[in-house]
């Protein structure tokens, strides 16, 4: 499940470098077509930060077609979201370096605490 929240925010994101809005730092197809002007270098310019948003277009379709496909496979599994958020704490829980930043956190916490009583 944290996957498909990731990936469409990933999606997003492409989506919004494909449309390149002014002030973003992104080259989408607004900021190529604002590029063309009556010089040799404003067309050069444009045309290649054309050819960057036709990539950004292209990632940004891959994205939705791999997105709805890894959701149907994910349906067609028998999967669901009580099994995949119970695989996700069994999993989450069992990795040391999360154990080891709990037991930091909770440390921490009651130092604080205890620091602040007196």
């Amino acid at each position: 499940m944290v996957f498909f929240f990731v990936y469409f925010f990933q999606m997003v994101v492409t989506i919004i470098q494909t449309i390149g809005i002014p002030g973003m730092g992104t080259c989408g197809f607004i900021i190529a077509l604002e590029q063309f002007d009556s010089s040799v270098g404003g067309i050069f310019v444009g045309l290649f930060l054309l050819l960057i948003a036709i990539g950004f277009g292209t990632c940004a379709a891959g994205d939705v077609m791999m997105l709805t496909k890894i959701h149907s496979i994910y349906r067609s599994s028998g999967a669901s979201f009580a099994k995949a958020q119970a695989e996700f704490t069994t999993e989450f829980m069992r990795n040391p370096h999360v154990q080891q930043a709990a037991t930091n956190a909770a440390s921490a916490a009651v130092n604080a605490q205890m620091n602040n009583r007196y």
